[in-house]
């Protein structure tokens, strides 16, 4: 049924859209395309199943992923990238790339190659009934966690002062661009 494909592809388009838009942001900021961004996505999954299979509940496990990958971000940033501003384009791609490769090499041989299941709470794993189509509890909260997480982004890059100095940032980063 279409209708139900389209309440799918909202689900996981939700989702691609968040992952982009950390993408952009960054780029737009720093001009720095970052290769290691699924990897960072991939650290905060492993922690989500750590603190799973540690016994945290689930609300504490998202919590404790959320902060791991924020960490390896700022961790990322200071020993990979801070050292290397003011270099060029291609050595920062380059290290971007080599920090991507170095992570998937450490998971691949650290953790494992396999896909791993996450258990989810059960009142994540029912369903609704519209008519004739259903929608999951857990692509339901992807749709309204995707949509409130974008208009919040909005609301912080237009309202806040460090949202306004980051578009500030993004534009001279653009003129300095064209002019060189």
């Amino acid at each position: 049924m279409i209708a139900q494909q389209i309440i799918n592809a909202v689900s996981l388009g939700g989702v691609y859209a968040l992952l982009a838009l950390g993408l952009a942001i960054v780029f737009s900021i720093v001009g720095l395309i970052n290769f290691a961004h699924g990897e960072l996505m991939t650290l905060s999954g492993y922690a989500l199943l750590a603190s799973l299979v540690l016994g945290f509940p689930f609300p504490v496990a998202v919590l404790v992923a959320v902060s791991c990958g924020a960490l390896a971000a700022v961790a990322m940033e200071r020993v990979a990238f801070r050292p290397m501003r003011g270099a060029s384009v291609t050595s920062l791609l380059l290290t971007s790339f080599a920090v991507s490769s170095l992570l998937k090499v450490v998971f691949q041989n650290g953790i494992s190659a396999r896909p791993q299941a996450v258990a989810m709470p059960s009142w994540m794993t029912g369903a609704f009934s519209f008519g004739d189509f259903t929608i999951g509890v857990g692509p339901s909260i992807s749709i309204v966690v995707s949509a409130l997480a974008l208009i919040a982004l909005e609301v912080f890059l237009r309202r806040s002062v460090t949202g306004t100095a980051m578009r500030a940032a993004a534009e001279d980063f653009d003129v300095v661009r064209l002019m060189g």
